[in-house]
């Protein structure tokens, strides 16, 4: 079922395509959901020039929203916002809000899960 759901990312940088697919895997195996229900990525827009991240969008043919820190930091409604990425770069939430954010929806599926080098949330698409 291809657009169920979109993935947010908070990647570190020199992130690499074997740590994104790592996490993105371990997150949506954990919650028993399948990539190629995925209907996009969100990631901050601070991460266009990603090598990794462009390298997993490519290999999966997923598209990637961007979205600037204004537009995350609008979005309070996440239940786990990070006090300490607001103190380094004043932004309230990065992968929970870049999923709801495009996904237009104000449901997750996967709360924000942490590793290592990126943090990954999903959002569900709403159906129509």
């Amino acid at each position: 079922m291809p657009g169920r759901f979109v993935i947010g990312l908070g990647p570190h940088l020199g992130i690499s395509e074997a740590d994104i697919e790592a996490a993105v895997v371990a997150a949506l195996s954990r919650y028993g959901l399948d990539l190629g229900a995925c209907r996009n990525l969100a990631v901050l827009d601070r991460r266009r020039a990603e090598q990794g991240l462009r390298a997993f969008a490519e290999h999966h043919e997923l598209r990637i929203e961007f979205f600037s820190s204004e537009q995350l930091d609008a979005v309070r409604s996440v239940p786990n916002p990070s006090p300490l990425v607001e103190a380094l770069s004043g932004i309230w939430s990065v992968a929970e809000a870049a999923a709801l954010l495009s996904a237009g929806s104000g449901r997750l599926l996967v709360e924000k899960q942490k590793f290592p080098n990126v943090t990954v949330a999903v959002a569900e698409v709403p159906e129509g």
